[in-house]
């Protein structure tokens, strides 16, 4: 009778806890293997460089951290993401990062906002190309290089800014993004320009790129 009464009292304190709001209490209050469980649920972890890190949560945050060097990816199946590819919304890059991977966040097609650290200096090739939900991203003026077709087909991509600090664009970066109606270069960079939001080099002699999302049914190349 004594057994049966302790059941019923083990029974009752475990209906009673699970009707708690964990998230009101401390971690402490609850036993590691709770916590540990809910966390395996949430998060994704691995390494992507010698020295990095990524972790994805369960709200669809991808955080590279770390120092140095990203790798770079032979494939839009290689980063170690890949198969979550459909579930990240946000990809948040933080200082010490030093490159953006080849490959990398490709196919992402949820992917709406990126945060990219002054502490990154190149894009790789077909970083962020097919991120069809991509609407804007802001390139630090500490990125010298953007590689080819990294930002190919991100349908959703209006507009762009190209900072003082870049001296090299890949070929086609910016190719079949369909609603891209301006590509705009600081005045103060070297090596490229922009007019009416068509990309040209400094000179205005070789047109680049013109933004396909404009809605000119007609293009007066300059006379450069």
């Amino acid at each position: 009778m004594k057994n049966l009464k302790k059941m019923t009292s083990m029974f009752t304190a475990a209906a009673i806890l699970a009707t708690v709001n964990m998230g009101a209490l401390p971690e402490h209050a609850f036993p590691s293997f709770m916590m540990n469980a809910q966390a395996a649920d949430a998060v994704d972890s691995g390494e992507c460089g010698e020295n990095l890190t990524w972790t994805l949560d369960g709200e669809g945050t991808l955080t590279i951290s770390g120092t140095g060097i990203m790798t770079n990816y032979p494939d839009h199946k290689s980063a170690p993401w890949c198969n979550a590819q459909e579930d990240i919304l946000n990809v948040k890059i933080e200082n010490g990062v030093t490159n953006i991977g080849d490959w990398a966040f490709c196919d992402c097609i949820s992917l709406t906002s990126v945060t990219i650290p002054d502490s990154v200096t190149s894009i790789g090739d077909e970083a962020f190309s097919s991120c069809y939900s991509l609407t804007s991203i802001t390139i630090p003026d500490s990125v010298t290089s953007i590689g080819d077709w990294t930002f190919a087909s991100c349908d959703s991509l209006t507009s762009i800014t190209i900072p003082d600090s870049v001296t090299s664009i890949g070929d086609s970066a910016l190719h079949s993004c369909d609603s891209l109606t301006a590509i705009d270069v600081d005045t103060n960079n070297e090596y490229y320009a922009s007019k009416d939001g068509v990309l040209f080099n400094k000179d205005k002699t070789e047109l680049i790129q013109y933004p396909i999302g404009k809605d000119s049914q007609t293009y007066v190349i300059p006379d450069s």
